[in-house]
């Protein structure tokens, strides 16, 4: 059995939101409507999607535009 300790869990959401994020481009997606079907998919709360979204911004793999409330994808990103 696969020990399943909390960094190895939080690895995981972060590595499937990046994964939902793929292929939206520059053009990108609303960041509220993102959240909310997060929210859904995973039970997660605002919070904790908006620090992974943070965290998916500072590794280079999406922008995040809070002004015009969007998420776009960095050309050219190749962090997993």
């Amino acid at each position: 059995m696969v020990r399943r300790d909390g960094a190895e869990t939080r690895r995981q959401r972060i590595a499937e939101i990046n994964r939902s994020l793929k292929g939206i481009g520059e053009k990108g997606v609303q960041l509220n409507k993102f959240v909310a079907a997060q929210m859904l998919k995973t039970g997660l709360t605002r919070a904790k999607i908006l620090e992974y979204l943070t965290l998916l911004q500072e590794i280079g793999n999406i922008t995040i535009d809070h002004d015009v409330n969007s998420i776009s994808e960095v050309p050219d990103s190749s962090i997993e």
